[in-house]
């Protein structure tokens, strides 16, 4: 990532920079990291004495799920498989991890289930599978999640018709 020298003797450039404390304090309003990270000089002038301090300024935030996605209708037939999606946005980047509400244990990746990322595959339904799935993005600033429903219906070829 390249870094952007920021340099203040009083003076602000374009962007709305404040200071505070008798010009001891920068304050950044509306801080955008796409804008604003990067490295910043302290210039500090006492008598015949002249320091520079460099700074790297990086923001962080919290995860905010963006995407969650659900199979169609929250339901699934019995065989098939049922996916899920969750994105967030966050930085540091977040880590998900998935549960099913019912256990509150971690789903692993296994032969029944594909984990990767934000997406959760079931791979062959079966009527067990029914319940709440949830969605965890973790970052080290925080936490976001949600919760998708899922029915399992069996299909009855005499019938025609779907039941749980």
């Amino acid at each position: 990532m390249a870094t952007r020298e920021k340099s203040f003797s009083g003076n602000t450039t374009s962007r709305p920079y404040e200071f505070k404390d008798n010009k001891q304090i920068l304050v950044i309003p509306r801080f955008d990291s796409k804008k604003d990270d990067g490295l910043y000089l302290c210039n500090a002038a006492q008598f015949s004495s002249f320091e520079t301090l460099h700074i790297n300024v990086t923001a962080y935030s919290r995860p905010s799920i963006t995407i969650f996605e659900s199979p169609a209708e929250d339901r699934g037939l019995e065989g098939q498989a049922a996916q899920f999606k969750c994105a967030a946005t966050g930085k540091p980047a977040p880590d998900y991890k998935w549960f099913k509400v019912a256990d509150d244990e971690e789903i692993v990746a296994s032969d029944l289930y594909t984990v990767e990322e934000g997406l959760l595959v079931v791979n062959s339904l079966a009527a067990s599978h029914s319940g709440q799935y949830k969605c965890v993005a973790t970052n080290e600033i925080g936490e976001d999640e949600k919760v998708a429903e899922l029915k399992v219906f069996r299909y009855e070829t005499g019938s025609g018709e779907d039941e749980e």
